[in-house]
């Protein structure tokens, strides 16, 4: 064990130095005369604080310096009053022993010699103090391949006596099995193949005193880490603040939202974290509302949007708010209601100013606010028609901001055109939109080349025939419904039976029917292929080979995973008569193989699967039967271990939100 000692001034250490002269006297006339010898400076002895602790022997070393490079020899000149030394050689090493149990200051008396005869004397000072016991540090990282046989839990775990630190395993992992190796490193290993997500276990370290921490490590696997903000309710009382969670520490509060009789009711975070938006609403009149910010970055900085005065904060259709945050956490973009008015409106969390209202200038009605990937642009619909007929789609760059600009073709209020939904691709070179145009529904691709033009990517449908739903917004498929190279819709017909197709986002989009009496749930990551349902059963279409679909499994919609041979699926279990929702998962190659996610005995009472692109999900149980609950513990489950709950926190979760009660972030 090695003490460093603790830099102190050289005063007390330093001797004047004195130059001797030797004066002849005599009678006469004799003359003064000096020694023949040069004058020599005596050495200066470095700084002598030390520290050890309770019972522990101290290996020290006394430094001096002479300015003439003397040579220079220690010695002991007083022994110390509560310990010992076990010794002290000529160049300064010395071992100090306290004596039982003492605890407090010590110091010995030492003497340093040059080989010319000088003498410096010095005190050696010894603080001993308690153990002090490691600080084991909690890791949330990624580890893919070869890199999980070693994952150095010590990098970052620190013991203040500088002990010696003996790992073990405190808890095993969520999946996998942990091993510690001889250099204390971990090694996972034992995971399901081409797993995906988070495993976490703990760890205990303990230093030479039996003085131990426990430490929880969170290791990401195949994909980068990532964090959950989640609606808690520590109290059971009513009163939810949000919190964030990276797996490996207790959840952090960001909120403070419970004031009076205002409380917290829906939030949106941005993809990376750093800034939460939150609505909270007076629960004796629903129509006193706020919206406050948290920044997340340590410390945690907490602000409100200043609202137009008398707004309100409608929701939309789906009683959802209607407030998002760009990706990287500087605009927040919310639709606002004054009088009858909804309008659009910027704020910049980073720096914080004025709202700015960006809504067309006739415009009376919003909707579907969605920031591009790289959170430059912000797009939604606007109509100047009450209730919303007629919409066209806008965009706007919030910095400035920028006037705002119309990406389709205007809806004309004289006709039943109107805009009923929209993707953006993640370049924004390509935006694909669902709308009535002619008095027929179809999909359009806009090329931001050529804003306002759009080319019909569907096929001309009959009248009375309708787009039942498309990859631009289905729930199931591909998460985050971005534009790819093609697009799946469902075409539906009084009386007749569904239809799937597919067709190229381009010029020449070559619409084909894929399935008959069948509905698209979504497309492949890599446009490869189309799940839809038929029958009961999700089936996949490899639209490359043209060839013969393959049965999933059997549900109601799916989705998949970032690299497409993951696949979620929801389904429905009965118990007596009565159908209830569970999750299953299947993996490419044994499609038709389905394992149950979660508890046997449990159905799904709530679930949030924007997060599987990660491979994982996040669900609240409950036994079948009685009525749904209003809260729940909520619990991350990986697809390829899907019988292990990972609780996000002790504390349960509200479920009856205007908005998702988690969610997933960047970390």
């Amino acid at each position: 064990m090695q003490n460093a000692s603790k830099q102190t001034s050289l005063c007390r250490a330093f001797i004047p130095i004195v130059v001797l002269c030797m004066a002849g006297c005599g009678g006469g006339g004799g003359g003064g005369r000096t020694s023949g010898r040069a004058s020599n400076s005596p050495p200066v002895l470095g700084a002598a604080d030390f520290s050890t602790k309770l019972n522990t022997d101290l290996q020290g070393q006394v430094s001096a310096t002479d300015p003439t490079g003397d040579a220079l020899t220690f010695s002991v000149a007083a022994n110390p009053a509560s310990g010992a030394l076990v010794s002290f050689s000529p160049s300064g090493a010395f071992v100090y022993r306290p004596a039982s149990g003492f605890l407090g200051d010590d110091s010995f008396r030492v003497q340093v010699n040059d080989s010319a005869g000088n003498s410096v004397p010095g005190t050696v000072n010894i603080n001993v103090h308690p153990n002090r016991a490691p600080v084991a540090a909690n890791d949330a990282l990624r580890a893919d391949g070869s890199a999980l046989a070693n994952i150095a839990v010590l990098a970052n775990d620190t013991d203040a006596d500088s002990d010696p630190l003996t790992v073990t395993i405190e808890e095993g992992p969520l999946a996998g099995s942990a091993a510690v190796n001889t250099d204390s490193s971990i090694g996972i290993s034992g995971l399901p193949g081409g797993f995906k997500g988070v495993t976490r276990f703990k760890y205990r370290v303990t230093d030479s005193s039996s003085e131990s921490a426990i430490g929880t490590a969170a290791v990401f696997v195949g994909v980068e880490p990532f964090r959950i903000v989640l609606a808690g309710d520590p109290a059971a009382n009513g009163s939810p603040e949000l919190y964030m969670s990276d797996f490996a520490s207790a959840p952090t509060a960001l909120t403070a939202a419970t004031e009076g009789n205002m409380r917290l009711r829906g939030f949106a975070a941005s993809q990376n974290g750093a800034t939460v938006v939150y609505r909270r609403e007076d629960r004796t009149n629903a129509a006193t509302v706020d919206l406050g910010f948290v920044r997340t970055a340590a410390p945690i900085q907490r602000g409100t949007v200043p609202l137009p005065s008398g707004a309100t904060l409608p929701l939309n259709t789906s009683n959802a708010e209607q407030f998002i945050v760009s990706p990287d956490g500087q605009w927040i973009a919310l639709i606002a209601r004054v009088g009858s008015v909804d309008s659009v409106y910027v704020f910049n969390a980073a720096t914080p100013a004025a709202l700015v209202k960006v809504s067309p200038t006739n415009a009376v009605f919003a909707s579907r606010l969605r920031f591009s990937r790289d959170s430059r642009n912000l797009f939604f619909l606007a109509s100047s028609v009450a209730g919303g007929g007629t919409k066209s789609l806008y965009t706007v760059t919030p910095e400035g901001p920028s006037p705002t600009v119309a990406v389709s073709a205007i809806s004309d209020p004289a006709t039943s055109d109107d805009v009923l939904d929209y993707s953006i691709a993640a370049d924004q070179s390509a935006i694909l939109i669902r709308a009535n145009r002619g008095g027929r529904q179809g999909l359009f691709y806009i090329d931001a080349r050529q804003l306002r033009v759009e080319t019909q990517v569907s096929h001309t449908l009959a009248f009375g025939e309708s787009v039942g739903a498309s990859t631009i917004s289905l729930t199931g498929g591909t998460i985050g419904g971005g534009v790819g190279r093609r697009v799946g819709y469902t075409v539906e017909t009084p009386l007749l039976p569904s239809r799937a197709y597919v067709a190229e986002i381009s010029a020449t989009p070559n619409p084909r029917e894929v399935a008959t009496a069948a509905e698209v749930v979504g497309l492949r990551p890599d446009d490869g292929a189309v799940l839809y349902l038929k029958s009961g059963q999700i089936h996949e279409l490899d639209l490359a080979s043209n060839g013969a679909d393959t049965i999933v499994a059997a549900g109601g919609t799916a989705w998949y995973d970032s690299t497409g041979n993951i696949v979620l699926v929801q389904q429905a279990r009965f118990v007596d008569g009565t159908p209830y929702t569970v999750l299953g998962v299947t993996t490419r190659g044994a499609f038709g193989d389905t394992q149950l996610v979660g508890t046997p005995a449990q159905v799904t009472r709530f679930s949030e699967v924007s997060g599987f692109d990660r491979g994982v999900a996040l669900l609240a149980e409950g036994s079948p039967g009685g009525t749904a609950p209003t809260r729940a513990r909520v619990a991350l489950v990986n697809a390829l271990a899907p019988d292990r709950l990972l609780y996000l926190a002790d504390f349960e979760t509200p479920l009856q939100l205007t908005s998702p009660p988690v969610q997933v972030v960047a970390h």
